[in-house]
């Protein structure tokens, strides 16, 4: 899998992904290994996948669910 950063720099990653079935965890494991594995979890539903990470990739998200924020101006 090849993962595209949405910064500026347009960087890409290679990795490896590891996915459980059962608990819907999904690992992406990345080819530098001065890199953590990036913990989240997944769904498949048809042809949509759906992947949600937490805010630093280091604790897996237990739910898909965005924080809400509140825009003033």
């Amino acid at each position: 899998m090849i993962y595209e950063t949405g910064n500026e720099r347009k960087e890409k990653r290679e990795g490896t992904i590891k996915l459980d079935p059962k608990t819907k965890a999904f690992d992406w494991i990345t080819s530098l290994p001065e890199e953590p594995t990036m913990l989240a979890i997944y769904e498949l539903k048809g042809d949509d996948l759906k992947i949600g990470f937490g805010n630093d990739g280091l604790i897996r998200p237990r739910r898909f669910e965005m924080g809400k924020r509140t825009w003033f101006g």
